[in-house]
């Protein structure tokens, strides 16, 4: 691995915490291990910078695995979480699981080799999870620059989030955006392509008057839990046309004008073509 991890343990038994140490440097190489066998130790940690991993005990002394964890949580949501213990159970695993935990191992003699396997596949998820939290942080960004708005919204339009663009464009402060109704919004515009289009242009009028154009592109989504959504993507044009109604305009003045001189230097041809028998006679 290119860097030297940091590792949090927290486990009262000096023989588990050197049986854990054994078992990742054997699998990870080299590690910045930080060691935590009482409630001060672990509130002091607590203040420090970035962990990559934490493994936990469950029973310990003066707290148990499951608060750990939910501490962990609340101070790093994307931290890897392991469990090692051998006083838990398949009811506090479950539970475990269901509150952020990356894995759950046992501290039998089959089971501890598990452990370091765990910890890397745990540290391999956390940095992709990572990467694409900073790829989605960049594409925002990218987006808010833009002035492109992003939005969720439920099949029947009310919106559950959405960037600061796309409350500028419904005219809302962004705390009000949650239960913002986008097709009670959309119901003053006019679309120009097809309703059934997932990109479509639409003219109308904003809450506060404001007459614009602008664009919607829209796809339905499942999330994990079964739950569908519709993703979206809104921008104002109405520069953009205008500039193109503005263009055009001044083409079809440029064409009537190139009419005109066509028409006048005909008239000219043909005043000097009847004018010559004039001359002769």
């Amino acid at each position: 691995m290119p860097d030297t991890p940091r590792v949090l343990l927290v486990d009262d038994s000096p023989h588990d915490r050197k049986m854990v140490c054994r078992e990742l440097n054997r699998e990870l190489g080299d590690i910045d291990f930080v060691e935590v066998t009482d409630a001060a130790e672990f509130d002091a940690v607590m203040q420090m910078p970035h962990f990559d991993l934490v493994v936990t005990d469950y029973q310990i002394r003066w707290t148990n695995g499951l608060q750990v964890l939910n501490r962990i949580r609340e101070s790093d949501p994307n931290c890897p979480v392991l469990m090692f213990t051998a006083t838990g159970s398949e009811e506090i695993a479950v539970t475990a699981m269901k509150a952020g935990l990356d894995d759950y191992i046992l501290k039998e003699v089959d089971s501890i080799r598990r452990l370091g396997t765990a910890a890397r596949t745990a540290l391999q998820h956390a940095r992709l999870r990572r990467r694409a939290t900073q790829m989605e942080q960049r594409f925002f960004s990218l987006l808010e620059q833009l002035n492109v708005g992003v939005f969720r919204r439920t099949p029947d339009g009310v919106i559950t989030e959405a960037n600061q663009a796309a409350a500028a464009i419904f005219e809302v402060p962004p705390d009000q955006i949650p239960g913002f109704n986008l097709n009670e919004f959309l119901n003053n515009f006019t679309s120009i392509t097809s309703p059934a289009s997932e990109d479509r242009v639409l003219q109308g009028k904003t809450p506060r008057g404001r007459r614009v154009w602008l664009t919607v592109s829209e796809h339905p989504v499942t999330d994990p839990d079964g739950i569908l959504w519709v993703d979206g993507l809104i921008e104002n044009i109405t520069a953009r046309k205008q500039a193109q109604i503005e263009l055009s305009e001044l083409q079809e003045e440029a064409a009537h004008t190139d009419r005109i001189n066509i028409i006048a230097e005909m008239g000219a041809g043909i005043a000097h073509q009847l004018a010559q028998p004039l001359q002769i006679m």
